[in-house]
């Protein structure tokens, strides 16, 4: 080691190079300034490149004193036995490990939804099909309207299946089949395709209709104004409508059907209701799981209950098939209950359709009543019951035409 004897400066300050080597310095060395002690300090003070504040102290004593913040706060806390902290705790205060808390089942997480949703539902579920005044699920028009593809040929000024018109066909789907009201009809009278109906525009002025943003839903009117063309929304993207001589009643794409865009339009008869397809589905998929089936399944259900009953829940067959599973004679002693029929029938009847398969008396006569949740509850159990696997089923339905 090298030792070095450095003057002072005429104020006493020494600089010193740290770096050694020859001439006590080297390439990447450091110059500090050593100044003598006043008579306040222990000793000299240093002055760096970085100034002569104690930075890192400040910093060390406002780090500590949050921890000892934080340590008060936490010490105080009460809380769940949240690994690790709470247990720590319980434990350093002498209380040993606090009891553990383990999470809800799966099953029970379903099944209180399943309770809230059905409440929910149940509220906004009470649908009558009288005459002129009733209500549906606006999947209900939509499956009606459907049933007409390919069957009704296009006449001007027509309003019944002999032949109709754009609008003609958007009058009987609602006014006749539906008993809906429509634009013009007086309350409580059923539209009998006799005279055409009202037109696109007194559809689209008319308060018994509430203008929409798009997508649609299924059973929204779509509608080219002012005067131009309209039809029943099926999906968001597709339609039902009497298009031309041609083409007759045909399902096309919205965005190809007519020039410019359309007006969309919910009649205040479907109140947005939970029971739509949409909402169905939505339900369907996440009680999918309780039955053991995977997501990789959802498309067979959506295309079988498609098939079925474009998920309505309130779609009759003359067989007696009800509801959005189409469950058929399955209903035990007490299980009846009459609930509103929107496709086939224009007036509630009495429904013996589901029961079992893991449905509560209760449940069933809901379902048997229109309720969305049980009867979606009965359809997957009977489908694993039955053939295992939404596939399978989905597969027999393409076979046979059932499932």
């Amino acid at each position: 080691m090298t030792e070095t004897a450095v003057e002072p400066s005429p104020g006493g300050e020494v600089d010193v190079d740290t770096g050694g080597g020859s001439g006590g310095r080297r390439s990447g060395g450091t110059r500090v300034r050593v100044v003598p002690g006043t008579g306040a300090e222990s000793g000299p003070h240093v002055t760096t490149p970085l100034g002569d504040a104690p930075v890192i102290p400040l910093l060390l004593a406002g780090f500590g004193a949050y921890l000892l913040w934080f340590g008060v706060k936490y010490w105080r806390g009460a809380g769940p036995a949240v690994w690790p902290s709470y247990p720590i705790k319980s434990v350093l205060q002498g209380h040993g490990l606090p009891p553990p808390q383990p999470a809800p089942a799966a099953s029970d997480v379903v099944t209180s939804y399943e309770s809230t949703l059905g409440a929910q539902i149940a509220q906004q579920e009470a649908l009558t099909t009288s005459p002129g005044g009733g209500t549906v699920a606006g999947s209900s028009i939509a499956a009606d309207a459907s049933r007409y593809v390919g069957q009704v040929r296009y006449v001007w000024g027509g309003a019944n299946p002999s032949g109709w018109d754009c609008s003609g066909l958007v009058n009987w789907v609602c006014g006749h089949d539906l008993s809906l009201a429509i634009p013009g009809l007086p309350r409580g009278t059923q539209f009998d395709g006799q005279t055409h109906g009202p037109d696109v525009a007194q559809w689209l002025a008319w308060s018994g209709v509430a203008h929409v943003t798009g997508p649609p839903q299924p059973g929204d009117l779509v509608c080219w104004g002012p005067n131009s063309h309209m039809g029943v929304a099926v999906s968001g993207t597709d339609m039902v409508s009497a298009l031309n001589p041609a083409q007759g009643t045909r399902k096309t794409p919205i965005a190809v059907t007519h020039t410019g865009i359309p007006t969309y339009v919910r009649l205040r008869a479907t109140g947005g209701s939970p029971a739509s397809g949409g909402s169905a589905q939505n339900t369907a998929k996440l009680m999918l799981g309780r039955f053991g089936f995977g997501s990789d399944q959802f498309q067979a259900l959506i295309d079988l209950w498609n098939r079925e009953s474009s998920w309505s829940r309130t779609a009759w067959n003359p067989s007696g098939a009800y509801g959005i599973a189409q469950a058929l004679g399955h209903a035990g002693p007490g299980e009846c209950a009459v609930g509103p029929r929107s496709v086939g029938s224009n007036t509630p009847g009495t429904n013996c359709s589901y029961g079992g398969f893991g449905l509560s008396s209760d449940e069933a006569r809901a379902a048997n009543g229109g309720s969305m949740v049980p009867q979606i509850k009965w359809g997957l159990g009977y489908i694993r019951s039955t053939y295992h696997t939404i596939t399978a089923a989905w597969q027999h339905e393409q076979q046979f035409g059932w499932y």
